[in-house]
C-alpha cells in the first residue's frame, strides 16, 4: 500500500493558532519586499521580462504583457504609471513608442 502524509496547514505557536501564507514575493537576498503594490507589479515584471526569452519590443506590446502577467484588475488602470516607473529604474528606456532593455 502507498504511504500517505498527512498535511498540517495548521500550527500553534505560542498558543495562537497560526496558518501559513506563502510569500507573495520572493525578494533577492537582503532585499525587502515592496509594500507599494505597483512597485511589487514593477519587480514582478522586471523578474519576468529577464527570464524571459521574448521580450516585446513595442510600448503597447509591453502594456499587454504587463497586464497579461500581472492579473490585479486595477493593473491595466495603472499600466501607464507601472511602465513610467520601469522606465525611472532604468531598466528600460522607450525611444520612439519602441522599448530598449538595459538587462
Amino acid at each position: 500500500p502507498e504511504h500517505q502524509t498527512q498535511r498540517r496547514p495548521h500550527s500553534l505557536f505560542n498558543g495562537n493558532l497560526k496558518t501559513h501564507t506563502p510569500p507573495t514575493y520572493s525578494p533577492e537576498a537582503g532585499a525587502q519586499a515592496p509594500t507599494d503594490p505597483i512597485e511589487q507589479v514593477v519587480q514582478n515584471t522586471l523578474k519576468g521580462l529577464i527570464h524571459s526569452g521574448n521580450r516585446p519590443i513595442d510600448l503597447e506590446l509591453l502594456k499587454e504583457y504587463i497586464v497579461t502577467h500581472n492579473r490585479a484588475p486595477w493593473v491595466a488602470r495603472k499600466v501607464d504609471e507601472i511602465v513610467r516607473r520601469l522606465e525611472s529604474s532604468r531598466e528600460i528606456k522607450i525611444l520612439d513608442n519602441e522599448v530598449v532593455y538595459n538587462f
